[in-house]
């Protein structure tokens, strides 16, 4: 053995080789147990380590606490690490970089006492995990701890660099590549190489870290590097736009280049969200992996936002440094560059850009020349399998056995798929369980309802089902579309669980066989379990089944259990589901747990975590990896976004715990999905607030307005009803204790799913979800206070229009038919009437026949003026005429001249001493529009005609003779008289039409509100002189109208919703009372 005291070359080393040489034979026959370990194949490193430090460095390592680590990318230019070549590269390396790089941090640290302990960490390049380079993997290690043995010794001092390669670590390293004595077994044939060289010696570090990630890079991630490069281009001005490529559509080219031999990847469908529905897609997960190697390597870049309805978006770009790399490879050829433009162009050169159409649901490829395509990759492929009925051991009556399709097996053999991809498997699973899990709103009255809806109670129970809803029940025969669901109830308590067996009979495709059936577990905390255990998947039965074919099988279970508990729920539930999948209820995710035997290849839990092909293939079934760990030597359990892989012979053993985590789970992703339907009825609320800021803009939005809250109240009635539920589900523990694990396999499983941890974070969720649905309602009523009040004003302001209309117009007719037109004809009427008065009294008596008239006129004048007379008569009829038409003209310009003004106040005004100011005027006419309840306000609009006279107010003050400057205007006060709110005032001043103004119409407002104020009217604290305005009502004057929401503090939030639910309902009532020249109250 080569001990640390040889190693330093110590004297007096010679006289014990003969105790070494007996050491190094001991331990060979010690180690026969390892004699079937195989020195090329990849090791575990962890252990790798341990057993190096034990065999070469006595313990030390161990006892000191060194660390390992892999060293990512972007951590390999840390300044506490030196870092030196160690080894040299295979002979199939790409590039021309051929040696890898360990780093080292040595470390002294300083305790209380003056006590210092010295420790290390080691880092290793993640490119000898990713491509299992064994050897250089060990030699890399032995260099890495040689250093630090050196230092944690005392070898090498505190003020000595740790990273040097002198004579004592020259020394150290040959007689580690030169023993042949210490039994190694996992020495590589020939013997370790291990190499020492500073970095620096060879090139600069930052230099050979860019050129270790060019080598670890393959052809197809250049490929996808060309591809990203296509569709996307960086700034290099600042007036230039950014171009990035999404995710999804770049998912679709790559599908696209699979499909057409390009990519040598595998796919398989996967759920995703587009468009704000979930649908199925090919994914290929390799594609995934080399994309991310890209983003690792700084070759892309990645930018991530969110659509909007709150789903996170993932686009990328290349960078500045690969599009210099890939101008400058020698891996990509010409020819493969072609192959991919023949892919992602028409046929005339242009670029393919890639849309989703939501009406097909499908994605189509289209180009600037009309070249249109539709991508199949949402057509889910189908392949033939066999399952039977299965539900865990504590969840039914083992007295009820459960069917099984095992004898049918081998009918799989003979069917077909669609697969159309040549698959390439890494990972297979044997005799494997299946457990589906989702949330559906439940309780113990649906429970019963579902019970009787089965026939449990009944002596031929359960039959067939369908989710056809049947429009014509009173008909004789009925039609329903192709596809059924045998359901058998197995057993149940009428108002807690029920489990039933369900056989799936949908069409499938010519020659794909699928013999569907699997248990179904309802529970009224709404947990859902779907399991069945799966006999054959094409032509593997029960062992072997590849997790390629996994993946397609578990898209349709997926759809298929979503439409057997559509047919089987209440039409209440599949409402609820809806609402809180925004529609697309049939591909809601589920939580998968898979419980397999035995999985091949068996490796150490981190293993299948590699980074390459055994990583994606998992990624397939159980989404994007988090964790793996060992629960026993053959026990092995990998945790994934979308599920868990539990692989071993005891694995069946920990259905409880596996059981508690999916009820965890499927609860954890339904509040997810239930959060985000809460951001998007927040979202249309906030539209409906801005909708309502802007009505005025378009007041025909306020229909619009209303049937949107009636839809987002609706939708908040039912997350109520639903936070119910959940949080009904979440008061009792997941696992009682009664059936806490006590086995140490189940007690390290129960520590690794953290269950009481993964408990309390949903009910803290449940109550934050609880907060949020209260903030929407009150957020809805408030809203729709605002909207009752915006009718209400909107009403009101109608009615003004209106009132002004009429009053407009009726000023029109005085200008069309004038009071000098009827002054003129009342006058020739009172003529006329007079003569027919003097000839009923005298009969036809007439002036001609008296002799004095002829002889003195008619005669003389008229007989013998020879026409003259006639003459006469017409100049009279001209004169009169003339004179006539004069005088209405005057009439007219005298009454046809206007000075107006309207003003809108709101202020406060003392009531009593208007009414008095108001009975000093003398009142003409009085409108009031009050409320049918006593609480509502009293809306009084007082016309008087003022003088312009006014007496002494106050001692010593002169009497005001003419307020007007000759004017006799029409004034009108509409005071809300319960709040004692002046709202406006309109002034009217008559002149003639040719005359000039004596006053201008602010002039008008200033003069009345100066004649209110010296009488005491106005409350001056509420007024603004400058303006003549109210400011606590300038808001509301902003937006067009007054009093939208509430004029005053007496004027509460009660009042203001009973007056708005009074005039919606019409129940108004107005009353008018005019008094002609009254002139007192």
């Amino acid at each position: 053995r080569v001990h640390g005291d040889l190693a330093l070359g110590e004297p007096g080393a010679g006289k014990k080789n003969w105790g070494v040489a007996k050491t190094a034979l001991a331990m060979r026959r010690a180690a026969v147990h390892l004699s079937n370990v195989h020195n090329d194949r990849w090791v575990d490193v962890d252990a790798l380590f341990a057993y190096y430090d034990g065999t070469y460095f006595d313990g030390k390592l161990g006892e000191s606490e060194t660390t390992f680590s892999w060293a990512e990318r972007e951590e390999m230019d840390d300044d506490d690490f030196r870092y030196c070549l160690c080894s040299e590269v295979p002979g199939w390396w790409h590039g021309s970089h051929k040696g890898l790089m360990c780093g080292v941090s040595c470390n002294i640290e300083h305790r209380r006492g003056g006590v210092a302990r010295r420790t290390a960490h080691i880092r290793m390049p993640e490119a000898m995990r990713k491509f299992k380079l064994t050897k250089p993997a060990k030699e890399t290690l032995l260099h890495a701890m040689t250093h630090c043995y050196l230092f944690l010794v005392g070898a090498t001092k505190e003020h000595e660099p740790f990273y040097e390669h002198g004579s004592r670590f020259r020394a150290f390293t040959r007689r580690l590549n030169n023993d042949t004595l210490t039994f190694d077994a996992f020495r590589p044939e020939g013997g370790y190489a291990i190499a020492f060289n500073d970095a620096g010696d060879a090139a600069d570090v930052d230099e050979l870290l860019k050129q270790e990630t060019l080598d670890s890079l393959s052809v197809e991630h250049f490929k996808v590097l060309y591809l990203v490069s296509k569709y996307s281009a960086f700034a290099e001005r600042a007036r230039d736009a950014e171009v990035w490529v999404r995710y999804q559509p770049l998912l679709v080219l790559m599908y696209e280049c699979i499909v057409r031999g390009v990519f040598d990847y595998d796919y398989a469908p996967a759920s995703a969200m587009v468009h704000g529905k979930r649908i199925y897609m090919n994914v290929t997960q390799e594609g995934r992996d080399h994309l991310e190697d890209l983003v690792e390597a700084k070759y892309v870049r990645a930018l991530r936002t969110i659509t909007e309805d709150k789903q996170p978006v993932v686009a990328y770009q290349i960078t500045e440094t690969g599009l210099d790399v890939l101008v400058k490879s020698t891996k990509l050829k010409k020819a493969d560059r072609r192959a991919v433009d023949e892919v992602i162009r028409d046929p005339e050169g242009s670029l393919l850009s890639v849309r989703y159409d939501p009406t097909t649901q499908t994605f189509r490829l289209s180009s600037e020349n009309g070249f249109c395509y539709d991508s199949d990759v949402t057509e889910t492929e189908d392949v033939s399998y066999v399952s039977s009925p299965y539900l865990p051991f504590t969840c039914r009556d083992l007295r009820r056995p459960m069917a099984s399709n095992a004898h049918r097996a081998a009918e799989c053999g003979t069917g077909a798929s669609s697969v159309r991809d040549e698959l390439d498997v890494q990972i297979t699973v044997s005799r494997l369980v299946i457990l589906v899990g989702e949330w559906v709103p439940f309780g113990c009255n649906q429970i019963m309802a579902l019970t009787r809806k089965l026939g449990a109670d009944e002596r031929v129970k359960g039959g067939y089902f369908s989710s056809h809803v049947d429009s014509r029940s009173t008909e004789t025969t009925l039609e329903i579309p192709v596809g059924l669901t045998k359901v058998a109830v197995n057993s149940c308590d009428a108002a807690q669980w029920i489990n039933i067996e369900a056989e799936v009979e949908f069409p499938e495709d010519e020659g794909i066989t699928q013999i569907e059936n699997f248990g179904i577990r309802y529970q009224r905390d709404g947990t859902t379990l779907y399991g069945l255990k799966l006999e054959a998947v094409m032509d593997k039965i029960l062992n072997d089944i590849s997790l390629d074919y996994l993946s397609r099988v578990m898209t349709d279970i997926h759809m298929d259990s979503s439409q057997v508990t559509e047919s089987l729920t209440s039409e209440r539930q599949a409402t609820l589901l809806k609402m809180v999948f925004n529609g697309n209820e049939m591909n809601r995710n589920k939580v998968n747990v898979f419980i397999a035997e035995k999985i091949t290849p068996k490796l150490r839990a981190l293993r299948y975590l590699d980074g390459d092909a055994l990583e994606a293939e998992l990624k397939q079934v159980i989404g994007d990896t988090q964790h793996a760990f060992d629960i026993t030597e053959n026990d092995v359990v990998i945790f994934g976004s979308a599920g868990v892989l539990f692989a071993g012979p005891e694995c069946i053993q920990h259905e409880t715990l596996l059981l508690a985590f999916l009820a965890l789970k499927a609860r954890e992703d339904f509040v997810a999905n239930f959060f985000n339907r809460l951001f998007l009825v927040a979202e249309h609320t906030d539209e409906q607030r801005r909708l309502i800021a802007k009505y005025h803009e378009d007041p025909s939005h306020v229909n619009s307005i209303r049937n949107s809250l009636a839809k987002i109240n609706e939708d908040c009635i039912m997350l109520e009803e639903i936070m119910r539920n959940l949080e009904a589900s979440v008061e009792k523990d997941a696992i009682p204790p009664e059936r806490m694990p006590r086995t140490k396999a189940g007690k390290r499983l129960f520590h690794i799913l953290q269950i009481p941890k993964m408990e309390a974070s949903l009910r803290g969720r449940v109550r934050d979800c609880e907060k949020r649905v209260s903030a929407t309602r009150h957020e809805i009523a408030f809203l729709s206070e605002q909207i009752a009040n915006i009718t209400r004003a909107l009403r009101e302001q109608v009615n003004r229009d209106t009132k002004h209309l009429f009053k407009a117009s009726s000023e029109q007719m005085k200008l069309n038919d004038t009071a000098s037109a009827r002054d003129v004809m009342q006058l020739i009427f009172a003529g006329s009437l007079s003569f027919g008065i003097i000839d009923r009294c005298t009969g036809e008596w007439s002036v001609v026949w008296d002799a004095w008239f002829r002889d003195s006129l008619q005669y003389t004048l008229v007989l013998s003026s020879g026409g003259g007379f006639f003459w006469v008569a017409i100049t009279l009829w001209l004169c009169v005429g003339a004179f006539v038409l004069a005088y209405m003209r005057l009439k007219r310009d005298r009454i046809t001249g206007m000075v107006h003004f309207l003003a809108r106040l709101d202020v406060q005004v003392d009531v009593p001493k208007l009414y008095a100011y108001l009975r000093a005027r003398g009142v003409m006419s009085e409108e009031v529009v009050a409320l049918n309840h006593a609480d509502a306000a009293h809306m009084r609009v007082f016309t008087y005609v003022d003088d312009g006279r006014r007496e002494s107010v106050r001692v010593g003050e002169p009497p005001v003779l003419d307020l007007w400057d000759g004017y006799r205007p029409e004034v009108s006060l509409t005071l809300d008289a319960r709040n004692g709110v002046l709202r406006e005032a309109e002034v009217t001043a008559t002149k003639p039409k040719l005359e000039p103004a004596r006053v201008f119409p602010r002039e008008l407002r200033e003069r009345l509100v100066g004649d209110l104020r010296n009488h005491d009217v106005l409350v001056e604290e509420d007024f603004v002189a400058s303006g003549g305005f109210g400011d606590r009502r300038a808001k509301a004057r902003s937006n067009g109208i007054e009093g939208i929401f509430g004029n005053d503090k007496r004027d509460t939030a009660a009042k203001r919703r009973r007056r708005a639910r009074e005039l919606e309902t019409g129940n108004a009532l107005v009353l008018v009372a005019r008094r002609p020249g009254d002139a007192s109250r």
